[in-house]
């Protein structure tokens, strides 16, 4: 297992409409790249299952279009004060903007 990226998909509710793909293969195997890189093939076949759909990637190491982004690479957060501003003033974090905590201070 030392070797192997694990992606779990979730969704909040019913299955959101209109659907994308269906017959996305679970398994997938690549060469090893660098240090804990994820799978670009990840993001494409997560994307192909849900095209109109906000997604998110938690512990990223960059941006990509189309892709809620945190991680401490990206941000310099940790990663649970990360979810805890997105959660607390959700319309605040935008797609594709590295935050900047001073959009999630109190009022």
């Amino acid at each position: 297992m030392s070797e192997c990226e694990i992606c779990i998909v979730g969704k909040k509710g019913k299955i959101p409409k209109p659907r994308g793909a269906r017959n996305i293969r679970q398994f997938y195997f690549e060469k090893k790249t660098e240090h804990s890189k994820k799978p670009d093939e990840f993001r494409k076949r997560i994307t192909k299952m849900f095209p109109y759909h906000p997604k998110i990637e938690i512990f990223a190491r960059e941006i990509k279009k189309g892709w809620y982004s945190i991680g401490n690479e990206i941000d310099g957060l940790d990663i649970n004060d990360s979810i805890e501003m997105i959660a607390n003033k959700p319309d605040n974090f935008k797609q594709n903007i590295i935050l900047d905590k001073t959009l999630f201070d109190k009022d």
